[in-house]
């Protein structure tokens, strides 16, 4: 009779009190098995929420798995290709000891093969070594146990070579000392970056301890180092697939938390720190896009170039920390009179630099002249004292072929 889980043999005409029943099995390996009489109704009621229970496993592990790969793709960020395919090489390892894989014909001439069980295996630790240590960046943080994780790699993949040739009697107690390995330098390697509180080692010590604890189970299980227990049937496929959602998550944090870095970094190579505005280099760069495309849409551009009259004589009277004062107070007040899209940037110590996208000149010396009243209009105060400051503005409107050098030229 056939079934997903166990091998049944029916009895047509029951079983009574003093009779004999005889059952041999022949099998490649030795395999420890439980003998047990149950009747026919409750065999198939198991069988049911079998396959519902695995059912929905290999389904939330080939979704996690799919949107790995989908995240990989759209955000080019190897650690997603790395958990997508530890999931799927976890999917066949799953689908070949459960007999899901037979029902394909081409992959069933290869899952009854002890060897396919090795390999898939092994690859599905290797996989994980690889995501492990881009996950919690442990080439940088953690040199030694990554080379330590490279060196079970190496053992893993020549374990891998050999047995695509021929099965070799200790294949599976070598892979799995070299898997209770990996788990000990992981998890030892996770309570280090959590006592660094890094962020994303507290996802995997959520997601993956509870999983490594069933590792071990398993293995002593499997090698009759203590008893197998019926849950771990059931148990581990269920920690696959919550700890691949947990890495997920983990996964997408840590990248956003880069991003963020990213960001900021980017922010500060933008702006200047004391006046708000665009650096040298984010303006001149800026500027260039600009004139490139208006040169191609034949728009319109001009800029406004101007710095503070008598700057170096407000610094040698009053000190730096007021001539500070008075570019930030100046950059404040002329920013305010700008559109959101004109660009604004600090091109030297005191001189400002101002982008006038699809602007004619007579427009922008109207610009200028705003920005020139908005700082001679009124005195600035700075440390309780009223300090008259003005500007000297220059206005040039962008010619055909010219260069954003020679615009400016003209602008000072």
């Amino acid at each position: 009779t056939p079934s997903p889980r166990v091998i049944v043999s029916p009895l047509p005409k029951g079983l009574h009190k003093g009779d004999t029943l005889y059952r041999r099995m022949l099998a490649a390996d030795l395999m420890q098995s439980r003998v047990e009489i149950e009747p026919l109704a409750m065999v198939q009621r198991e069988d049911m929420m079998h396959v519902g229970l695995r059912s929905v496993v290999l389904t939330a592990m080939g979704v996690v798995a799919v949107l790995a790969f989908g995240f990989w793709i759209g955000l080019r960020e190897r650690g997603y290709a790395y958990l997508g395919l530890t999931l799927i090489l976890q999917i066949l390892t799953l689908t070949s000891d459960g007999g899901e894989m037979r029902v394909v014909p081409w992959l069933n001439e290869i899952a009854p093969d002890a060897r396919t069980n090795i390999v898939l295996n092994t690859a599905a630790v290797l996989a994980s070594i690889r995501f492990l240590i881009f996950f919690l960046g442990l080439r940088a943080t953690q040199p030694r146990i990554s080379r330590l994780l490279d060196w079970c790699s190496y053992s893993l993949g020549g374990l891998i070579l050999v047995t695509l040739f021929r099965t070799w009697k200790y294949s599976a107690l070598f892979g799995n000392l070299n898997l209770l390995v990996v788990v000990a330098l992981i998890l030892y390697a996770t309570v280090v970056a959590v006592w660094r509180r890094q962020r994303e080692a507290y996802f995997l010590l959520l997601a993956w301890l509870p999983l490594m604890a069933l590792l071990v189970v398993l293995v002593g299980a499997n090698h009759q180092w203590w008893p197998e227990f019926s849950w771990l049937e059931y148990t581990f496929p269920v920690g696959l697939a919550f700890g691949g959602l947990g890495l997920l998550l983990g996964l997408t944090s840590k990248l956003q938390q880069l991003r963020r870095d990213r960001d900021t970094a980017n922010r500060l190579a933008t702006y200047d720190s004391l006046t708000g505005a665009m650096t040298r280099a984010a303006i001149s760069q800026s500027l260039r896009s600009a004139v490139e495309s208006a040169h191609r849409s034949h728009r319109p551009l001009s800029v406004v170039f101007f710095d503070i009259d008598h700057f170096k004589r407000i610094n040698d009277e009053h000190g730096h920390r007021v001539g500070d004062e008075t570019l930030r107070i100046v950059a404040l007040r002329t920013r305010n009179r700008l559109r959101a899209y004109d660009l604004f940037g600090r091109y030297g110590g005191d001189e400002v630099l101002v982008v006038l996208a699809d602007t004619y000149l007579r427009d922008a010396v109207r610009v200028a002249e705003h920005l020139r009243d908005s700082v001679s209009g009124s005195p600035l105060s700075i440390d309780g004292r009223l300090l008259p400051v003005s500007l000297s503005l220059g206005v040039a409107e962008l010619l055909p072929n010219e260069t954003p050098e020679q615009l400016l030229e003209r602008a000072d």
